[in-house]
């Protein structure tokens, strides 16, 4: 059917199941994972070529329809997994990274070429306001650390390596220091 419906030129219908199968005529050609399309068609034959252009066709609306989704989504529906990947109601999505300051990581978006322009834009924007507050939420403590301006001296500078290290310091490496601090 395939190759009936290439050498006639006609339009191939691509469909997308809710577990993110992509499937061109009924034939399965790929998988979409959040904003990311992989292909199970391989080789330059003409049916896969073929195959992957229908799927193309349709994963731009519905790349578009899921940055909608995803910028409209509950701060529930992510999470930050081990591998600092944030994923979106299952889906990989985006990858943490250092930034300049500790308590504001970089986000590096998984997605293909597809996710473009305002969509691009807005599901940056809604990662960047979700890792913002999940950062305040569970660092709160350390958030409240960094911006506190009444620190001096030797508070200060154990504030400073705690805020670093991420909340997460042997004591043992600021012994002497604890030891120097005043009861206040």
């Amino acid at each position: 059917l395939l190759m009936r419906k290439l050498r006639e030129n006609t339009h191939m219908e691509a469909e997308i199941k809710p577990n993110g199968d992509v499937e061109v005529e009924g034939h399965l050609v790929g998988q979409l994972n959040g904003f990311r399309f992989t292909s199970d068609t391989k080789g330059e034959t003409p049916e896969a070529k073929a195959a992957n252009a229908a799927a193309m066709k349709s994963l731009a609306g519905e790349i578009e329809k899921r940055a909608g989704r995803l910028s409209a989504s509950a701060n529930t529906d992510f999470i930050l997994a081990r591998d600092a990947v944030i994923r979106w109601q299952g889906d990989p999505v985006a990858k943490l990274s250092a930034g300049d300051d500790a308590l504001k990581p970089r986000i590096i978006l998984l997605a293909d070429e597809q996710l473009t322009g305002p969509a691009r834009d807005s599901v940056a924007a809604r990662l960047e306001r979700w890792i913002a507050n999940h950062i305040a939420i569970v660092l709160k403590p350390l958030v409240e650390m960094s911006g506190d301006q009444t620190l001096e001296g030797m508070a200060r500078g154990v504030g400073f390596r705690l805020i670093e290290a991420l909340g997460n310091i042997d004591r043992r490496e600021i012994a002497d220091d604890i030891q120097g601090l005043s009861q206040d």
